[in-house]
């Protein structure tokens, strides 16, 4: 029996998650692509599965680096699945020559992936675990599911560890509640990043078999602060985020206006900067992983 999935709260919507649609290989898998560069060049018919694919363009972006292997990407949500299949679709249409034909779509529950024992050489999970009760569970299951001698890598932001210039008044009240939603609200960590290994640990990995690092996110040019705060402040307005918070009584109609007048002022200054932090665990497998 599949378990209970904690609910995403900011939902699926094109425009709740024009910052998913951001995120590649290169801003947010980069410890990924030197592992699968060389894998590739010693297995040329590499597999990977990518547990929580959302909109997919990690996972297509990450396909290029192992041309002629055979990607497997995986989501409990059918409607974002439908939006990554169409994008997968446009980016093949734009550029063939660059397309990620290698890459297949499926459902499935990341507590139960539908794989027999030692499928893949590579399992990869970018931002889901941090939104799991038990992402320990789903992190053993990946484990299940990888070769011995293959590796699994996961990375999760630490919403905690996220920093502002200038440090508007909405802005942080914003990050506050963003946070208590996260934990609070739909059951995940807004920690996860720093996490990662102790959740590994918790999966049955030995610690000398993790190497642990952390990157990041910025966002500073005109193009990303725009992405951003447009993306948040759709959230707020006329996603699930806004509703979760009046129906909480975490916020009043007033504070959420605030909030989105802070992140409109923030985008609109030139000066303006948002970092986070992101966590990255990458576990080579054993015999007895």
């Amino acid at each position: 029996m599949s378990k209970d999935q904690n609910n995403y709260s900011s939902g699926y919507k094109a425009h709740h998650i024009r910052h998913h649609e951001w995120r590649t290989a290169e801003n947010s898998a980069q410890n990924l692509i030197p592992i699968l560069i060389s894998l590739a060049k010693t297995n040329p018919n590499l597999t990977m599965l990518d547990v929580g694919t959302g909109c997919g363009t990690i996972t297509t972006s990450l396909a290029k680096y192992m041309p002629q292997g055979r990607v497997t990407a995986v989501d409990l949500s059918p409607h974002v699945l439908s939006r990554a299949r169409s994008l997968a679709a446009d980016n093949a249409a734009a550029s063939p020559a660059h397309s990620a034909v290698n890459v297949t779509f499926q459902q499935a529950d990341a507590y139960e992936l539908p794989f027999a024992d030692s499928t893949f050489d590579v399992v990869h999970s970018a931002h889901m675990l941090t939104h799991l009760d038990e992402p320990w569970d789903a992190l053993r299951e990946m484990l299940r599911v990888t070769k011995p001698g293959g590796v699994v890598s996961v990375r999760d932001a630490d919403m905690q560890l996220t920093s502002y210039y200038p440090e508007l008044p909405g802005l942080l009240h914003f990050q506050e509640l963003i946070c208590k939603v996260m934990e609070e609200v739909s059951g995940g960590s807004a920690k996860g990043g720093r996490k990662l290994v102790s959740w590994a640990m918790r999966a049955g990995v030995r610690r000398d078999q993790i190497v642990a690092t952390m990157s990041g996110w910025a966002y500073s040019t005109p193009e990303e602060r725009a992405m951003i705060s447009e993306t948040f402040c759709d959230r707020l307005t006329i996603g699930s985020v806004g509703k979760t918070l009046l129906e909480k009584g975490l916020a009043t109609p007033e504070q959420i206006n605030e909030m989105v007048q802070a992140l409109r002022a923030w985008c609109a200054q030139e000066d303006a900067f948002w970092g986070m932090a992101v966590g990255e665990v990458t576990i080579s497998k054993t015999v007895t992983a």
